[in-house]
Order: structure tokens, then C-alpha cells, then sequence
């Protein structure tokens, strides 16, 4: 009965072992969700029953860090019955503020980038797109394609024009 027992039980830990590796990390936390709103990216949980430490960060896609958005990162820890999401705040460039890195965008495109929410070993638990809109900046097109004038000046002593 004992020898019965022991294997039953074997059986059942490699079970639920295997279930666990093939559902993942996710089915032990929280759900997590994050939308952008009002210039913020909202961070929630499902679940508030315990304290949770999650990393977020942003990721480059067409739009690149650096040129046309902030690059942010950090780690945060839910509180154990805290309900408040998580606000995460990331500067997107816009034409004006960027030495030339939209110049010669047409009217109605964008630039886009990620925003992912992974677990403390990199198991991604949300993730959301973000389109920077260029919809308001129009570039003159009478100036931006005109003939220029350029002067090289090499170390010879003779001047291209």
C-alpha cells in the first residue's frame, strides 16, 4: 500500500511539474495589462493578493530610442492589496525638438515602438505598441528639395565648388 502511495504520488508531482512548465510562469501571477492613455503608460494587475516585482522597458521598432522617444526602464513592486496601477511616463520627440530626425516625413505617417512588461526572468506578462503620430508637422516641400550650394574643402589646396 505504502510502495502504491509513493508512486501515486511521483505520478502526480511529475503531472502537475508538467503542467506547470507547459502553461508557464503566467498561470502563477497575475494577469497584467498596459495601455498608453493621456501620454502615460498604464501598468494593472488582476490579481492583488500578494506583492509582485515586475520590470518594464521600452523597445525600438521603427521609431528609435534616443531620436525619436526617451528609452525607459525600471523595476517596480506591487504592494500586497494595492490596486493602483503603475504610471510610466516616456518623452516622445517631436520634430521641432530632434535636429532633423523627421525632415522629410509625409503628412499622416508615424514612428512606432514598444512597451513590455516582463516578469524578474524576462517572461514577457504585457506588452503594447505605441504609434507616434506626425499628423500636425508638415514639411514644407518647396524647401526641402531645392537645389543647395556645398563648398568641400580637402587638404589639397585646390577647392571643389
Amino acid at each position: 500500500m505504502k510502495k502504491t502511495f509513493n508512486r501515486l504520488y511521483k505520478v502526480l508531482a511529475a503531472l502537475l511539474t508538467m503542467s506547470a512548465l507547459a502553461v508557464g510562469q503566467q498561470a502563477w501571477a497575475s494577469s497584467f495589462t498596459v495601455e498608453f492613455s493621456n501620454g502615460q503608460f498604464i501598468i494593472s494587475r488582476s490579481s492583488y493578493s500578494t506583492e509582485e516585482t515586475i520590470m518594464y522597458r521600452t523597445v525600438s521598432l521603427s521609431a528609435i530610442a534616443g531620436v525619436h522617444f526617451t528609452e525607459v526602464s525600471g523595476t517596480y513592486t506591487f504592494p500586497k492589496n494595492s490596486t493602483q496601477p503603475l504610471r510610466v511616463s516616456v518623452n516622445e520627440m517631436s520634430p521641432s525638438t530632434v535636429n532633423g530626425a523627421f525632415l522629410y516625413h509625409h503628412n499622416s505617417t508615424y514612428r512606432s515602438y514598444l512597451f513590455e512588461v516582463v516578469d524578474l526572468s524576462g517572461y514577457l506578462l504585457a506588452s503594447t505598441q505605441r504609434n507616434i503620430p506626425y499628423d500636425n508637422y508638415k514639411i514644407m516641400t518647396n524647401t526641402a528639395f531645392a537645389k543647395q550650394s556645398l563648398t568641400v574643402v580637402s587638404g589639397e589646396t585646390d577647392q571643389i565648388t
